[in-house]
């Protein structure tokens, strides 16, 4: 913000003093046009009256004054232009502090840096460990987790093939009690007619 109110004012300095310069080209221009006419009239000896050297004098005072303005406009411009060019070097002196702090606050970080480096490359070494140790672990928790898998269902068909071998006993065991049952009813039939 500073920097671009200096500028405006920078600028507008600039602009005055070139308008200064404008103004004083304008008057040596008709300074020299004068002084030639002047020339001009004693080259051919003309004889001018006492009124037309009154407005020559008149005329004289006037570019006078005209060139005592456009000197002390020049002036406070000049200084104008010294008090923002003394203005840029306090900005230039301010951006050279301002780098320098920064500069030695980024030498402070490297210095940190390169000091805490080898802890963190050490704490990555080591938890780089730690991660392949969880890898392995899991590793590990999933083949024996395929492995009771496998057991649950060897388990399962061997209860499947039990039960399927109950089932055949069961019935093998009916049909005994009911061959037994009906031997022994034919057996008490045949008590109980003799």
């Amino acid at each position: 913000d500073r920097v671009e109110k200096h500028a405006v004012q920078m600028s507008s300095a600039i602009d005055k003093l070139e308008d200064a310069h404008a103004r004083l080209e304008l008057c040596e221009a008709h300074g020299a046009a004068v002084d030639a006419r002047l020339e001009l009239c004693e080259s051919h000896g003309t004889a001018i009256d006492a009124k037309r050297m009154a407005e020559h004098a008149s005329f004289a005072e006037r570019l006078d004054d005209l060139e005592k303005l456009c000197g002390t406009s020049a002036d406070a411009h000049a200084k104008e232009l010294s008090a923002a060019h003394a203005k840029m070097d306090e900005l230039h002196a301010c951006l050279d502090n301002e780098k320098h702090a920064r500069d030695e606050q980024h030498a402070s970080m490297q210095s940190i840096v390169a000091l805490e480096r080898p802890q963190q490359e050490a704490r990555y070494v080591e938890l780089q460990g730690k991660v392949e140790d969880f890898h392995r672990t899991m590793a590990d928790h999933a083949q024996q987790l395929e492995e009771l898998k496998s057991e649950r269902v060897r388990i399962f068909e061997d209860a499947k093939a039990q039960e399927s071998q109950q089932t055949s006993i069961n019935t093998r065991l009916e049909q005994m009690e009911s061959a037994l049952a009906a031997e022994a009813e034919k057996h008490a039939r045949d008590l109980t007619s003799a």
